[in-house]
Parts: structure tokens; sequence; C-alpha cells
């Protein structure tokens, strides 16, 4: 279990970096040249900003304890963050204006499992 959620947790790191590192650091004119980020028209460049910071610091919360003497339970913490990241951006984002929330349903409920899966058996 310990194996199958470390997988998890650098996956999960690797595309909250990711998406974070997109939405935290790209210049506005290049963040809206995507056409999947036409969701910043409506909500405004800090609020995409600030959910790319939030992505960037969970998606190191899920890592960073393992690799340290942090404490373990960060891990759940910030899987849950995460979780709720998606939830909010399919709820608030996406749902309103017609777009899929796969994407944020897949990535959240992967978060949830690595909350739930780290709260039972925490960091090694």
């Amino acid at each position: 279990m310990d194996t199958f959620l470390w997988i998890l947790q650098w996956l999960l790191f690797a595309v909250f970096l990711l998406a974070g590192g997109v939405k935290g650091l790209l210049p506005p004119e290049r963040l809206l040249a995507i056409e999947q980020m036409g969701w910043i028209t409506d909500t405004g460049i800090f609020r995409a900003r600030m959910a790319g910071y939030a992505e960037i610091v969970g998606a190191f919360g899920l890592i960073i304890p393992g690799l340290t003497a942090l404490p373990a339970y960060f891990v759940p913490v910030a899987a849950l963050g995460l979780a709720t990241i998606m939830g909010m951006a399919a709820v608030t984002v996406h749902r309103p204006r017609n777009e899929p929330i796969v994407t944020n349903a897949v990535l959240g409920g992967l978060a949830l499992v690595v909350a739930i899966g780290r709260l039972i058996e925490p960091v090694t």
C-alpha cells in the first residue's frame, strides 16, 4: 500500500506542480492564449494566480514530509487541500461555463485516495 501511495503522490506532485506553475508563473498574455484557460477571462488573473500558487504548495506538501523530518500529517492535509481546490474549481469555474469537470473529478478523487490512505498508513 505504501508503494502505491508513493507512486500516486509523485504523480499528483507532477500534475499539480505543472498546472500550478502554468497558472502561477506564465505571463498573463501567454496564459490567456491557452485554450483551456478561457475561464480566466471570467474569474480574473489574480484568482488564477492564487489557485496556481495553492496547487504548487499542495504539490510539495504531498512529497516533502516523506523526504524530510516534517510531520506525516502534512500529507493528508495537503491532499485534502488539493481535493478541495479541484472541487471548488469544478463547481465555481467549470460547471457555470458548461465545461467538462472530469479532470477535476479524477484529480480530486486521486487526492482523496492519498488523503485517506495516508491517514490509514502514514508516510514512513
